[in-house]
């Protein structure tokens, strides 16, 4: 009768450990999760408000880095995407404008990636031209 109720309580115990690892790895995977959709927010995020500095560098008369920099920046803010690395440029007629963030991941996701040799976060970029239409607004 003994050796029966030591192998029920071997199995309650291997039961308990096979479940906590089950919840581990599923943090883990839904950790995951959330940065890849936060990158996903991101980057179209991002494009928007890059879309909308080209737009406004398009149709000003003269143009001012500075000022469609600054613009895309608040365009960004709004969605939630503080300090971007933006540059806007002027060339042969085109406005261009780039910006870039850095999405940093969950502590759980960082420590995988630092380990793998990837980084600490996930870079999004966004960038585009448009030609400056003549005279402005």
């Amino acid at each position: 009768m003994k050796a029966l109720k030591w192998t029920l309580r071997n199995k309650r115990g291997q039961a308990s450990f096979e479940v906590a690892i089950a919840v581990i790895l599923l943090i883990a995977l839904l950790l995951f999760a959330w940065d890849m959709t936060m990158i996903g927010y991101n980057w179209p995020a991002l494009q928007f408000a890059v879309n909308e500095g080209l737009r406004a560098g398009a149709q000003s008369s003269a143009f001012d880095a500075g000022e469609i920099e600054n613009y895309t920046r608040t365009i960004a803010k709004r969605f939630g995407i503080a300090d971007p690395n933006v540059v806007a440029t002027f060339a042969g007629g085109m406005v261009s404008v780039r910006a870039e963030k850095t999405v940093p991941f969950t502590p759980l996701t960082k420590t995988i990636f630092q380990l793998s040799g990837l980084g600490d976060g996930f870079t999004v970029y966004a960038s585009g031209q448009r030609s400056q239409e003549p005279g402005g607004v």
